[in-house]
């Protein structure tokens, strides 16, 4: 019996160490989570005051706002020469061009005003040309500066003029003279079409021929082919 009792006794004392431990690490592992909770909520207060902070004073500075470094860090004194060195670039960039779009500006107003002016011009003198200009008598066709022929705009003819791989062909027929043949690579000449008014020319420059519409006058001495 007395061994019984005490295999009770030592039970119910195994027992009540065992619970008395299991409470202890229930309580313990309570309080860790305690601490861990409260420690995440000091950090998110602290984190949510920082990001408040960091508000007002981007909105009260806005300049601060445009370098994290010095948001995120207000205690760390800063030399005035770090937003000089990082801010007169781009105002200087920006000045120039500005200046710059505005100099365009003004240089397309002018050259805009001035071909219009331009247009004008020829316009007017187009019309003036037009109107006031008279009809030639004579083709007056000059080589190397020396006058060759002048022929009558009123007679019809076909002239060769030059030699060997030079050589223009001038037609003058009902009034008009004009080149349509020729050995020179550009042929200017020939597409310049007709021409029988007082101060017109047809130019070959490859052959330094001029064929100009000259005045009954100015024609009238010399006629030769």
């Amino acid at each position: 019996m007395e061994n019984e009792k005490n295999k009770y006794r030592d039970f119910n004392t195994e027992t009540g160490i065992n619970a008395a431990g299991n409470e202890v690490v229930r309580a313990y592992a309570s309080a860790a989570g305690r601490a861990e909770t409260d420690a995440a909520g000091q950090n998110r207060e602290a984190q949510q005051n920082r990001e408040t902070q960091q508000n007002r004073e981007a909105q009260q500075n806005p300049e601060t706002s445009q370098n994290p470094e010095t948001s995120q860090n207000p205690e760390t004194p800063q030399s005035s020469e770090t937003p000089q060195s990082s801010e007169t670039p781009k105002n200087s960039k920006q000045s120039k061009q500005s200046k710059q779009s505005e100099k365009m500006k003004k240089i397309r107003k002018a050259d805009i005003v001035l071909i219009a002016a331009f247009i004008i011009i020829a316009a007017i003198s187009g019309i003036l040309l037009m109107l006031f200009r008279s009809d030639g008598a004579y083709a007056v066709v000059t080589i190397d500066g020396e006058k060759v022929m002048s022929l009558p705009l009123d007679e019809d003819t076909k002239v060769l003029i030059g030699e060997g791989e030079k050589t223009n062909l001038l037609v003058i027929k009902d009034g008009k003279a004009s080149i349509k043949e020729a050995s020179c690579p550009d042929h200017i000449c020939v597409r310049t079409g007709e021409i029988c008014h007082e101060g017109e020319t047809i130019v070959c420059l490859p052959h330094r021929l001029v064929v100009s519409i000259s005045g009954g006058d100015e024609g009238a001495d010399t006629v030769s082919r």
